[in-house]
């Protein structure tokens, strides 16, 4: 059956928890989850990560996957969605030059784009729409 075949897919990707390799090298600086401005302590929800790497580097996939959006958001700079299963997505913004298009069935490890001149890359992981902590998924030697 066609749901059958639905969740087979989606645990392909399910499966891949902990084996992730880094979207972009560097270090994390703003991690997943509730935070507070250690001044302000205005509190905030980060749906991601935001990593700190070297301008004008290559940002990859970390599981295969097809391009479900490319474009520029306000905020976050160029943009990339991929969809992986249908129920997985993952982003990556802040990005310098893309070079991928929608539609575009690409494999794990293939360049999407550059980071920008400023060398931080946010990197979101959804399940349909409820955001996961990209670091549990992330294999913490690929960073």
């Amino acid at each position: 059956s066609v749901a059958s075949r639905g969740d087979h897919a989606a645990s392909v990707f399910a499966g891949l928890k902990g084996q992730l390799s880094s979207p972009f090298r560097g270090k994390v600086i703003v991690p997943f989850g509730n935070l507070e401005d250690p001044v302000t302590k205005l509190k905030s929800f980060s749906p991601g990560i935001t990593i700190k790497g070297r301008p004008r580097a290559d940002v990859t996939l970390v599981a295969s996957g097809t391009v479900a959006y490319t474009g520029n958001l306000r905020g976050y700079g160029n943009f990339v969605i991929i969809n992986h299963d249908n129920q997985y997505y993952t982003t990556y913004a802040g990005l310098g030059d893309v070079v991928v298009t929608e539609g575009q069935h690409l494999p794990t490890g293939a360049k999407l784009a550059s980071s920008g001149d400023d060398g931080v890359v946010k990197f979101e992981l959804r399940n349909g729409h409820e955001p996961l902590d990209p670091v549990t998924w992330i294999r913490i030697e690929s960073f």
